[in-house]
């Protein structure tokens, strides 16, 4: 994800991997389950939208947009700005997205371990993500560990795959954990 800089001078990427070292129980395999899309299909974008580990589901970054042959996303609606705070909708469509996966894989909203979630704009941002957030996990049992990362290039422009959307989340789940 793109970011604006880096806390050490003159970096340009910051690495963030996890390694499987595959036994018995932990075979890496990729899976389609529950997402409605292909990216490779619908846009040449060569990468995969889950990945399986024995009870680990991995998801990759998941945007509030249903169908991305048609490159329009869950927003709030059109005139009426001072009435819904437009990340609360867009937060709810991406959750919405990745719950289908999750169900899917057989993780549950309990059984997220981690999330990630890259925002275009943090400050103006960050207490509609919250709200939502809060209500989405209003039921569970407990919160996942979320990082919360700002995702704007140098030139300002959206550290997000295309425009339009302004977060992306993705989650690390365990059944069982």
């Amino acid at each position: 994800m793109a970011c604006r800089s880096l806390l050490v001078p003159g970096a340009l990427f910051a690495v963030n991997t996890l390694i499987l070292i595959a036994d018995e129980q932990h075979q890496k395999e990729e899976t389609q389950a529950g997402i409605a899309w292909h990216p490779e299909q619908v846009r040449n974008v060569h990468f995969s939208p889950g990945i399986t580990a024995g009870d680990w589901l991995f998801t990759a970054g998941q945007m509030p947009i249903p169908d991305f042959g048609v490159h329009d996303w869950v927003r709030a609606p059109d005139g009426l700005p001072h009435y819904y705070d437009d990340i609360e909708f867009q937060t709810d469509g991406t959750m919405d997205l990745l719950v289908n996966q999750l169900t899917a894989n057989g993780p549950t909203l309990d059984e997220i371990v981690e999330a990630k979630v890259y925002l275009i704009d943090l400050r103006r941002d960050y207490r509609g993500f919250v709200r939502a957030w809060e209500r989405i996990f209003a039921s569970a049992d407990r919160m996942p560990a979320v990082s919360i990362i700002p995702s704007t290039q140098a030139d300002g422009s959206t550290g997000i795959m295309m425009g339009g959307p302004t977060i992306e989340i993705d989650l690390i789940s365990k059944r069982g954990g």
